[in-house]
């Protein structure tokens, strides 16, 4: 029997959305049995849900292009004030490091130093240290022509919940479970940069894939305490998408939550999965419209949410502190800007020039500080707006062309 995966087919026939939802996870079994059937183990390696051959590992690259600050806009009437406490928090990262994944040489002791150690931190000050010690690059696109790319937003969470399950509380939010295992990969073969997320199977003998968001959601995972329970089930799915958030206790007082580490699964987001089975009205797409369909269908919503593997396990914030970023620092609202570190190395600075959901202008003094799984890209970023109504607003309608420039040490500084 064949079965047509292509859902622009599902449109041309009579068909309930339970029954698209079956025909989705039955091609993706097949898939998934023609992937095991075709991978040998001497040949290749599964790490997160993607089969790289040893020998295509390849260096990612960005081209460069050296301006003066004279040609980025709005930077004569920065905030450096404001700034600077997200610069220090980057570069107290940096010097520290020998994560390659983290600025290291290029940004030196000397360049850091003389921001972390200023005396006078007037405006003008900060300003004139940035200009002696740093140049800017802009980053432009493979042809090395173009400059141009997309910005979208986040922001942290805002859920009701319970440290006790009821009738209203009853949607869990997992900690790190005890069986789940991170392979580094590098270990063991010439791969870089890559783990695998697994358990042990302990009849077989052997690590397997971890749970889906399915298996999870359906009582297989057994290993994993509650952190919190929740109400509602659409908001649980969005701070699974946004990474961390403040959960808002019965009592009134807040709990805030943050990102502890997650299945190792492919990511499908829901926006993608509601536009394939056109359940989305034309020109609606962004984190509202979302949101309100799937707590306007929940019946349907509970199917559709448990299509994308993924899962996001989470801890409660340490002395009360904020989302925190994969630099390993407390997230800045408008100050943080999450990239594609294959191509940006976290901590580096940033000069960012797009505009905001509603067309006003933004053109700001950022750091690296963050990385998302849809982040993909040399120039593409996703802007952190804080947390509240008014940052899910904004952050959901996101999605604005724009360019932006790396703010480095001067070459006669760099030390290598």
């Amino acid at each position: 029997m064949d079965i047509d995966c292509d859902t622009k087919y599902m449109k041309k026939i009579k068909l309930s959305l339970t029954d698209k939802i079956t025909i989705i996870f039955a091609c993706a079994f097949f898939a998934l049995c023609f992937f095991v059937y075709k991978t040998k183990d001497n040949e290749k390696f599964k790490i997160d849900n993607a089969v790289v051959k040893k020998e295509e590992v390849k260096a990612h690259t960005i081209n460069l292009k050296k301006v003066g600050f004279k040609d980025l806009q709005g930077f004569d009437n920065e905030n450096f004030i404001e700034v600077l406490p997200v610069l220090i928090k980057s570069c107290e990262k940096i010097v520290q490091s020998q994560n390659d994944r983290i600025v290291k040489k290029i940004y030196h002791d000397q360049a850091c130093k003389a921001l972390m150690n200023i005396s006078d931190k007037s405006n003008e000050n900060i300003k004139k240290v940035i200009e002696k010690y740093f140049e800017p690059h802009l980053v432009l696109n493979e042809d090395k022509k173009s400059f141009d790319g997309t910005f979208t937003g986040y922001y942290s969470a805002e859920l009701h919940g319970s440290y006790e399950k009821d009738d209203v509380y009853k949607y869990p939010l997992y900690k790190l479970p005890d069986d789940l295992i991170t392979v580094d990969m590098s270990m063991f073969t010439n791969c870089t940069r890559c783990t695998y997320v697994a358990r042990y199977d302990e009849e077989n003998k052997k690590l397997v894939p971890y749970f889906s968001k399915s298996d999870i959601e359906n009582g297989k995972m057994e290993k994993a305490e509650v952190l919190l329970w929740v109400d509602n089930p659409v908001d649980a799915l969005i701070l699974h998408i946004q990474g961390s958030g403040v959960v808002i206790l019965p009592d009134g007082n807040e709990v805030k939550v943050n990102y502890a580490g997650n299945n190792g699964h492919a990511f499908i987001g829901i926006g993608a999965i509601l536009k394939s089975f056109d359940l989305l009205e034309k020109g609606k797409g962004s984190m509202q419209d979302v949101k309100e369909w799937l707590n306007n269908n929940k019946e349907e919503a509970e199917k559709l949410m448990n299509i994308n593997p993924r899962y996001i396990f989470f801890r409660q914030a340490v002395n009360n502190e904020g989302p925190i970023g994969s630099l390993g620092v407390e997230l800045t609202e408008k100050r943080s800007l999450a990239v594609d570190n294959n191509y940006i190395p976290l901590g580096t600075f940033i000069w960012l020039d797009t505009v905001s959901p509603d067309g006003d202008k933004i053109q700001n003094l950022m750091s690296a500080q963050d990385t998302g799984i849809a982040i993909k890209g040399r120039i593409r970023g996703d802007f952190y707006f804080g947390h509240g109504e008014k940052a899910f607003k904004d952050a959901g309608r996101m999605k604005s062309k724009g360019f932006y420039y790396l703010i480095l040490p001067k070459e006669k500084l760099i030390k290598e």
